[in-house]
């Protein structure tokens, strides 16, 4: 029902609200579209830095692992095998799991990756990550933290213990409160922020009369200008998450070039990996993390059949040893590579293992 002309002497205010509610509607939808593309920007950067998290953990993993001798390792797989029976609170991307599993040869890389707080914890593995220089102890201490603030690690190195604030802590509590605040439609419209379907502007409008539509016309302002607040709160914090979440991918792809110079070293990195350092590379440095991990995720193979058979007391020598990894030589790597690889090993094993390689 439309209002009656001298509604407009009687009640001044009506058009006043009727002009502050339209702009506040066309606000609040301008505010919404804008808040539902940053959080799925901000999901997409989120699960892009986790990946990256991931990643380098088990490329920083084959990197100390590939310069452990016998009894290290040993101490290595044994700490790995007691922990089989954890889990993370927030597993690492599924596809990212499947492929370091697949290029680290199973389901212990992904523990060894979880216990990696626990492992830095100790002289062993300590000692193996400082003889590889460039910072890479402390890279892993930082990752360690990082991670184990969105329960991607056990967290045994905690960001109090003087490696500075985890930019994984910032990022997991931004994420609660995304979380908080909701995601997309239907969510958003739970918190209250779906404000405009539910005051009925239209019908309030177009039914009400006299000073009772005057009264909630100012009502339904109020509302709507809470919405608008609300929204724009939240569109403050994922702003804010995405400044961190940046940040924190740019820090990945620094640790990722430090820890591929020393694997490098072992064999020369058959993809490109020297990309600049910013989040419009992210995709760059995702897909040579992965190759990355492709190529040298052998080395723990080669490592774990090794010590599989010390253990077992197999009557195997080198040679034929070599011919078993061989066989195993995934696609993604030539013969030479593993020929390169198994060289490499061969000069960390302790002369008893010599002695019973070349036996």
């Amino acid at each position: 029902m439309s209002l009656i002309p001298w509604d407009k002497w009687f009640y001044p205010g009506i058009d006043k609200y009727k002009r502050r509610i339209n702009a506040l509607r066309n606000q609040y939808n301008m505010l919404r579209r804008t808040a539902d593309k940053l959080h799925n920007r901000f999901q997409e950067e989120l699960d892009t830095y986790k990946s990256m998290l991931a990643y380098d953990n088990a490329l920083f993993l084959a990197a100390t692992v590939s310069v452990m001798d016998d009894d290290q390792f040993a101490e290595y797989a044994k700490t790995v095998e007691q922990g089989t029976k954890q889990s993370p609170k927030a597993p690492m991307p599924e596809e990212v799991a499947k492929n370091i599993s697949e290029a680290f040869g199973g389901y212990k890389a992904i523990t060894g990756i979880y216990q990696l707080g626990k492992l830095a914890k100790t002289q062993f593995f300590s000692s193996a990550s400082e003889e590889l220089g460039e910072n890479i102890a402390e890279d892993i201490s930082s990752n360690v933290a990082d991670s184990a603030a969105l329960g991607m690690s056990d967290g045994a190195i905690a960001a109090g213990e003087g490696i500075g604030e985890s930019v994984g802590e910032a990022v997991g509590e931004i994420a609660g409160e995304v979380a908080a605040e909701g995601a997309a439609d239907a969510a958003l419209a739970s918190t209250g922020i779906g404000i405009v379907a539910a005051v009925g502007i239209d019908a309030i409008i177009g039914a009400i009369e006299g000073a009772k539509e005057e009264k909630e016309l100012k009502k339904s302002c109020d509302q709507l200008e809470a919405a608008v607040s609300k929204i724009q709160i939240f569109i403050n914090k994922v702003s804010k998450g995405l400044t961190q979440i940046g940040a924190g991918i740019t820090e990945q792809e620094k640790r990722f070039q430090t820890v591929v110079k020393k694997l490098n070293q072992i064999q020369a990195a058959e993809f490109q990996w020297n990309f600049p350092t910013d989040v419009n590379h992210s995709g760059n440095y995702l897909a040579s993390m992965r190759s990355a991990c492709e190529q040298y995720g052998f080395l723990l193979v080669i490592r774990n059949d090794w010590q599989n058979m010390r253990v077992h007391q197999s009557n195997l020598n080198w040679q034929q040893f070599c011919q078993v990894e061989m066989m195993k030589r995934p696609h993604t790597l030539s013969s030479q590579d593993v020929e390169e690889f198994l060289k490499f090993v061969e000069g960390k094993l302790q002369p008893e293992g010599k002695q019973m390689a070349h036996a």
